[in-house]
């Protein structure tokens, strides 16, 4: 798995910039799981589910009415720390660790989630993990998002060509932060076109895929620059030096020993859409897909329960 957001400025900036999953995420997987599981009583709550690439426990808290026991678990030790201190729920514990490593017994986690992270890992390893810890009635869901549209709310008509170019600066942030730049394209092909890639390469026979929940956000300018700000895990500022001159030398001249990513985000943010007021309104929409799969065991299960001894 690919170390990231190691930085407690960065993290701190994730935490308050990411979007939050809407109740009908977690209410779409959980119908899914429920049709998986007919054995399982709807009106109690399952034993456990891990969210893994947990991040700062955005998806995490969602899921916290239906299951007795949540592990969040995250390779950065600074995400761990920010989840650890908004967390507001007993039964949530968070932790530090590899999704190609999952410490948990096997056939002892209901649900498995993945929010927005599974592009940073080794698939086949995950994949190997998931089947070793889920139940054979378990379920494992996948959430990704991408920005459907930006509109400024004081104009009737938005210029499209701002949606485009926030959308190509988003991507060529994004960029900056992947070390492994023989995955870039695939990571970003993967994240703007809703998993398509990854859905095939689900090694369960049981799978389905859910593209019809939009999360809708209101905010102001600045918060918006600071979601952009969220993708920026810069690690050796010095290496990228170029990068960041061809991405912000139009609005400001790049001195790496002073550079702060959310400034040069806000100038340039603020020459795309032609914004004064740092406080102006926003609606910035993300399309949800959820990629869900079951191991196929439940049903071989049942039929071994059922067969004569």
């Amino acid at each position: 798995m690919t170390s990231l957001y190691q930085h407690s400025d960065v993290v701190d900036v994730y935490f308050k910039h990411r979007p939050v999953y809407s109740d009908d995420v977690a209410q779409t997987v959980m119908k899914y799981l429920q049709r998986h599981d007919e054995d399982h009583d709807s009106s109690s709550t399952y034993d456990l589910m891990v969210d893994v690439g947990c991040g700062s426990g955005q998806a995490t808290n969602t899921f916290a009415a239906y299951f007795k026991k949540i592990v969040g678990l995250d390779a950065s030790e600074n995400q761990i720390k920010v989840a650890k201190k908004q967390n507001k729920f007993d039964h949530i514990n968070y932790v530090v660790g590899k999704a190609e490593e999952l410490p948990f017994k096997e056939e002892s986690v209901d649900l498995l989630v993945c929010g927005e992270a599974v592009h940073w890992f080794d698939l086949p390893k995950f994949f190997r993990e998931v089947s070793r810890v889920l139940k054979p009635e378990g379920c494992i869901a996948i959430i990704g998002y991408w920005v459907q549209s930006i509109n400024r709310l004081s104009l009737i008509q938005n210029n499209p060509s701002s949606f485009k170019e926030t959308l190509n600066l988003f991507v060529d942030l994004a960029r900056l932060g992947m070390s492994n730049h023989s995955r870039q394209d695939w990571i970003v092909e993967e994240v703007t076109t809703g998993y398509k890639d990854i859905f095939d390469r689900i090694p369960f026979p049981s799978k389905e895929r859910r593209d019809d929940i939009i999360i809708k956000n209101v905010v102001t300018f600045s918060d918006l620059c600071g979601f952009l700000a969220s993708t920026m895990d810069l690690g050796d500022l010095e290496t990228k030096e170029d990068q960041l001159d061809e991405i912000f030398g139009d609005v400001m001249e790049v001195d790496i020993g002073s550079f702060d990513p959310l400034q040069a985000i806000s100038k340039k943010m603020m020459k795309i859409w032609n914004v004064e007021n740092k406080e102006e309104k926003f609606e910035i929409d993300f399309n949800v897909y959820i990629l869900l799969s079951e191991l196929g065991q439940s049903q071989k299960r049942k039929a071994q329960k059922k067969s004569p001894i």
